[in-house]
């Protein structure tokens, strides 16, 4: 039987302010939830501490694209449930999303042509939600499926994209191509794209990151050998011109089995890249730096981990000196695939590891923890938000690090959502503050929603316009006895003369109890939950919320 987790929550209270729209750890904040499924949700920031979200909606039976802005307090600017970015009677799926640089957004996404095949399309929403062109651009119809569509910011109002191109025709053939489009609408480069690689064989997994000129860097899996995975990179500026060596500069040699790789600018007209590679029997993390179509770093990359068991899924984020952090999930604590931990790397501008070899551990709970995502914290450190089994479900943790490598939230990190059933796929963006902003798929309704939810660069989520944390209040020890039946001890100690209240949840966020504790003294204190009747045996855990560092721990009761 599968439990259901309670939540004691000790809420440290304080004056009301207006309310404001960021959900609790339970709810987070409804972006889109209509009828049917909304999926593929992804985010940029709206540069001024809140966030655009983009997805694509099935209200109607047929999947179109829409959006939503919400502001620093998780309020809804634009039309509840979003704006329409393409609705049409085809299908429109897989957006992605570049910001403007003036509040609003490029969307970009898959178009499904009368004559079958996927096309790629764009649109522009202003700060306003409005429709920005006329109609659509057109940024790809060349023959076959054009897919899987990444796009960035060209720091002028528009923005470039890249995609999968089968073009060629053949089931084991895929190029990779690229646009840009302007603030106007207009595009840019050739008609249906400028060629980044039509290398032979298949060329996948493309990724892209700005080049500071108005034009743009890109990776890419490639087959073009046919007996391995390599990464190799391009670099194409403002006018569609490709600089580097035809079909993209090879990232190492005698390199093994790469797979998907990450990227991330130098801040100096290069990028530099990550990705996992079988070379010894199992995966570990690589890094290189390229600058002027040249490899700065070790031939085949630097080492960023090369620990026992499998490394993968690496994702990387500049730190602003010319280096990068990589957050990867890691199997090294355990010989089962049901216990991975995430851990970080920074390398700076030569490609030496600044932390401790083979990475620093960001969370090790007794869980699945899967997929990282990382955003820089603009502080040189960075925000990691990752998908995690530790209460059963699906749910999203996340973790400040500071350009040391310290863990700055709590140590099993900060809850960003812990509702009923699962969340998966977050895609964070900076709230400008140190704090992130995450949109994530969500399957509590039964069907799939778009939410999202923000933590500040205190490690909390501010429930209220003008909540700010207040550093040190509280700490939350762990309840005795445990197990327990029917009654158990929590213990707290306050560091200043604060009023306190328990309250009980249930997953869902309905509250089933509430223990006021009045005002409490500096010290620490003890409060005692007697289960009620009602309440079946289980694993249960408390979370103290208030304080800059949310804690969390597990309990047990038995009848």
């Amino acid at each position: 039987m599968k439990l259901c987790p309670l939540l004691l929550v000790l809420a440290l209270v304080v004056h009301p302010s207006i309310a404001g729209a960021w959900g609790n750890v339970f709810n987070g904040t409804p972006i889109g939830t209509g009828t049917n499924n909304q999926v593929n949700a992804v985010a940029v920031s709206d540069g001024a501490g809140g966030a655009i979200i983009a997805w694509a909606d099935n209200r109607v039976n047929t999947y179109d694209i829409y959006a939503q802005r919400v502001n620093a307090w998780g309020q809804a600017l634009w039309t509840a449930n979003g704006v329409p970015v393409r609705v049409a009677t085809s299908q429109q799926t897989n957006p992605t999303i570049a910001s403007d640089g003036a509040g609003g957004a490029i969307v970009f996404y898959e178009h499904l042509a009368n004559n079958g095949s996927t096309n790629i399309e764009a649109m522009h929403i202003d700060a306003t939600g409005a429709q920005l062109w006329a109609n659509p651009t057109l940024i790809c119809s060349a023959q076959n499926d054009q897919s899987s569509p990444r796009a960035v910011s060209d720091g002028a109002g528009g923005a470039i994209a890249v995609w999968q191109d089968d073009r060629p025709g053949s089931t084991s053939v895929a190029d990779v191509f690229a646009q840009r489009v302007n603030g106007s609408g207009i595009v840019q480069w050739n008609n249906d794209g400028v060629a980044v690689c039509t290398a032979t064989n298949k060329q996948v997994n493309a990724r892209i990151t700005g080049d500071g000129s108005g034009g743009a860097i890109f990776v890419w899996t490639d087959m073009r050998d046919n007996s391995t995975y390599a990464v190799y990179a391009q670099r194409i500026n403002s006018a569609g011109v490709p600089q580097w060596t035809a079909d993209g500069v090879l990232l190492g040699s005698d390199i093994g089995a790469e797979n998907t790789a990450a990227l991330t600018s130098d801040n100096a007209g290069g990028a530099i890249v990550a990705w996992h590679s079988d070379t010894d029997g199992d995966n570990d993390i690589y890094a290189q730096r390229i600058n002027n179509g040249v490899i700065q770093w070790n031939i085949g990359g630097v080492s960023v981990c090369a620990a026992i068991e499998q490394q993968s899924y690496p994702q990387i984020t500049a730190d602003g000196s010319g280096g990068a952090i990589v957050a990867w999930q890691d199997l090294r604590n355990t010989v089962s695939f049901i216990d991975e931990d995430i851990y970080a790397q920074r390398i700076n501008s030569s490609g030496a590891s600044l932390w401790t070899p083979n990475g620093n551990l960001v969370c090790a709970e007794t869980a699945q923890s899967l997929q990282p995502q990382i955003i820089s914290d603009g502080a040189s450190g960075a925000v990691i938000v990752w998908t995690d089994t530790r209460f059963m479900d699906y749910n999203l943790y996340a973790q400040r690090v500071n350009a040391a490598g310290t863990r700055l939230w709590a140590s099993a990190g900060a809850i960003l959502i812990l509702a009923a059933s699962g969340q998966t796929g977050p895609s964070p963006v900076t709230d400008g503050a140190g704090g992130v902003i995450a949109a994530w798929n969500d399957t509590r309704s039964g069907n799939f929603d778009v939410y999202a939810n923000r933590i500040t660069g205190g490690g909390i989520t501010p429930t209220a316009v003008g909540d700010t944390p207040t550093v040190g209040r509280a700490s939350l020890g762990q309840n005795h006895p445990n197990p327990f039946n029917p009654s158990t001890t929590i213990e707290y100690t306050l560091t200043a003369r604060t009023p306190v209240k328990i309250e009980i949840f249930d997953a869902t966020g309905a509250r089933v109890a509430s223990l006021d504790e009045g005002m409490r003294e500096p010290g620490t204190h003890r409060a005692q939950w007697n289960a009620s009747p009602t309440v079946s045996s289980g694993v249960y855990f408390y979370r103290l919320a208030g304080a800059p560092a949310s804690e969390s721990r597990k309990m047990v009761l038995i009848k």
